[in-house]
């Protein structure tokens, strides 16, 4: 019997069974199973519920070891980012410690933290940098400020504070208009700002520019302002450097002062005068507005100057220059041309008019006595009149016309007014003859009537004498002395200054010659005129006269003026270089009485730099002269030149020519021109060698 079914017969048992055969086929047999199935059935519900039991064991072990992954992963992640926030932030000074299994993470967090270092190491190097930076702008001596695109100020160093006046709390925020801006016009200071941003601030970019600075209390200032476009914090800014250049304004405006005005009189000089001529002859042909030129010669200032002093004759063309001032119009020139001789341009006026103006000139000169102690002299003027047209050529020609109608005014019995016209050109070589100086001047030459004085050049801190200057005296029929203010005028006029010259230059090289077999050291210097400059005998005289006298050309000194080597510089400069060829010494006279002075010394070929005597002379009293002639001084020694210091009148002048470290010094202190022992004599002078000068007589 068989159950195959599960419970089939209630018992809960299944039975099976099969029959056993052999061989053969013959039933031997039967095999009968029986299996209980609640034992199964309890062994099933069992192995379920353990099977339930392990399942849940194991998710709940998987969670468990899951969520301590995950922790592991997202921990250090999130501290990274943490770390990245701050470092961002700005906080880099905690150390970073990113600890992970996980070496990628490792490896970041080990980045960060290097990067952070880096980035503490950089911020010290810059705040390192700033604090140099800080320290140089505080201690900068020029004021530096920084401004946007809209002038609005964003810094202000030390210099500046003290420069302008605010603090740096008070103007940063505010606009530069403060700086600018005169304070009268502050209601209208936002135009200003706005033009100067538009207009003026392309113009300063890279340059340095004058312009007036305003301090905090309203005081204006010359001020030189350079600006430079940068970028900071990459926004377009400018960096501007002020200074204040009021000093440097005066003494540049004293200086150009100095070089256009005469130094005894304070009117113009014949260097100005004669470019303002050059203008206005350039003017009058546009404008065909005439104007007239007043040449006036004073007929008793030599009178004055001989009999009363050089004081006295320095007094009366003070006075002189003062009544001429007083008469004239605000708009009319007065100028000085040397000695006794003065001009006044008046502008726009007409040839009807100008006799009038000529004679109230003349008249305020006539009535005006000079007075010196007991003495009384009527000084009077002659004046000579040139209109300028848009017919006339040249400054040259107008001055000549007027210089020509004063000497006819002169012969004519002097203290008048001689209008030029036409006719008297044709009358001027009677008129110079009858003047009689053309004559006088040749004769002298013929007949060796000069004499040569000799002043003394000396050695600044030594006393020696290093050498003499040798100066031109002519003498008159009975052998008096005619001083060179007399006859030089009239020899440059005539052409007849470089036959002068040549005579100087062959008779004292030969004197020369032979003083120095008693007194071997010494040395000659000699001043040779425009005319002779351009004369291209000259050097070969010079050279031939030191051959035939068996003379040491470094014995000798040629000087020429300032005025006259800027005039052709050129030309000077090739004479100037065969001479030094020859072997002899050169030396530029009356350095700085031009404006160009600096600029043309570098490129003369000179060996002394003779200071112009008109800062010398005042240098005991005036801190502005000192200040010129020391820089005059320091720039020719920077150049290689030796210099000289002229008109040195008293113990004052020359201590501070000393500590100046001026090399030599000439003047009445020191030594005057004998006149009444001229160089034939100067050996026995000076005894048998160079002497040491004590003070000057």
């Amino acid at each position: 019997m068989q159950d195959t079914e599960f419970g089939g017969h209630g018992d809960n048992v299944y039975y099976l069974s099969e029959p056993i055969r052999d061989g053969n086929g013959n039933l031997i047999g039967v095999l009968k199973i029986g299996y209980d199935e609640l034992r199964l059935a309890n062994q099933a519900k069992h192995m379920i519920h353990r099977s339930v039991v392990f399942g849940l064991v194991y998710m709940w072990a998987l969670m468990l070891i899951t969520a301590s992954l995950a922790m592991r992963l997202t921990n250090p992640i999130k501290s990274l980012q943490k770390a990245c926030r701050e470092i961002a932030s700005g906080q880099i000074d905690k150390v970073l410690n990113i600890e992970s299994n996980i070496s990628e993470i490792s490896g970041l967090g080990n980045d960060l933290e290097h990067m952070r270092r880096e980035l503490v190491a950089s911020n010290k190097k810059i705040a390192a940098s700033e604090a140099r930076y800080l320290t140089i702008l505080d201690h900068a001596a020029e004021g530096i400020f920084i401004f946007d695109k809209q002038g609005v100020i964003h810094s202000f160093n030390r210099s500046a504070e003290q420069l302008f006046g605010y603090s740096e709390d008070e103007i940063v925020g505010r606009d530069i208009a403060a700086l600018i801006t005169p304070p009268g016009v502050f209601e209208h200071s936002k135009d200003h700002l706005k033009n100067f941003m538009q207009m003026e601030i392309s113009r300063l970019i890279g340059r340095e520019s004058e312009l007036t600075g305003f301090h905090k209390d309203g005081a204006s200032f010359h001020m030189a302002l350079k600006v430079r476009a940068v970028v900071l914090d990459e926004k377009e800014m400018y960096a501007a450097m002020a200074a204040d250049i009021s000093e440097r304004k005066a003494l540049m405006d004293h200086l150009k002062s100095v070089a256009e005005h005469d130094g005894l009189t304070g009117l113009y000089n014949r260097s100005y005068f004669q470019g303002e001529m050059e203008r206005l002859v350039d003017l009058t042909k546009r404008t065909k507005q005439p104007s007239a030129l007043l040449y006036i010669d004073l007929d008793h200032f030599k009178y004055v100057n001989d009999t009363l002093g050089h004081n006295a004759g320095d007094r009366l063309l003070i006075e002189i220059s003062t009544i001429l001032v007083k008469r004239a119009r605000k708009s009319d020139l007065i100028a000085r041309l040397g000695g006794d001789e003065f001009t006044v341009l008046i502008y726009n006026t007409q040839a009807d008019q100008v006799h009038d103006t000529a004679e109230s000139f003349r008249k305020a000169l006539a009535d005006y006595p000079f007075k010196q102690g007991a003495e009384q002299v009527d000084i009077g003027c002659s004046i000579g009149v040139a209109m300028i047209t848009e017919e006339t050529q040249s400054a040259g020609e107008a001055l000549s016309r007027a210089d020509i109608s004063c000497h006819l005014a002169k012969r004519g019995g002097r203290n008048r007014v001689h209008i030029f016209n036409p006719t008297d050109e044709a009358d001027v070589t009677a008129m110079s003859v009858d003047m009689g100086w053309s004559r006088r001047i040749k004769e002298a030459i013929e007949t060796g009537c000069f004499a040569l004085a000799c002043q003394p050049i000396v050695a600044s801190h030594s006393g020696e004498i290093e050498s003499f200057e040798v100066l031109t005296r002519m003498l008159d029929e009975q052998n008096r002395l005619i001083m060179p203010s007399a006859f030089l005028p009239s020899a440059e006029r005539f052409g007849l200054a470089a036959d002068i010259d040549k005579w100087v230059i062959v008779n004292a090289m030969e004197t020369l010659s032979e003083q120095r077999k008693h007194s071997p050291g010494m040395r000659y210097s000699l001043k040779l005129s425009s005319q002779t400059i351009s004369d291209p005998g000259v050097c070969d005289l010079i050279q031939e006269t030191l051959r035939r006298s068996n003379l040491d050309p470094a014995a000798l000194t040629f000087e020429v003026t300032e005025t006259v080597a800027i005039s052709d510089m050129s030309l000077v400069t090739t004479f100037l270089s065969r001479l030094r060829q020859i072997g002899c010494k050169t030396s530029l006279d009356d350095f700085g009485s031009g404006m160009s002075s600096f600029s043309h010394l570098r490129d003369l070929p000179i060996d002394y730099v003779k200071i112009d005597g008109r800062f010398v002379k005042r240098m005991a009293t005036s801190p502005v002269d000192q200040t010129i002639v020391k820089a005059m001084n320091e720039i020719a020694h920077a150049l290689g030149k030796q210099t000289i210091a002229e008109f040195v009148e008293d113990e004052v002048t020359m201590n501070l020519l000393r500590a100046y470290g001026i090399d030599y010094a000439q003047g009445y202190y020191l030594g005057r021109p004998d006149v009444f022992m001229p160089c034939k004599a100067i050996s026995d002078h000076v005894s048998r060698s160079l002497c040491l000068v004590s003070s000057a007589n």
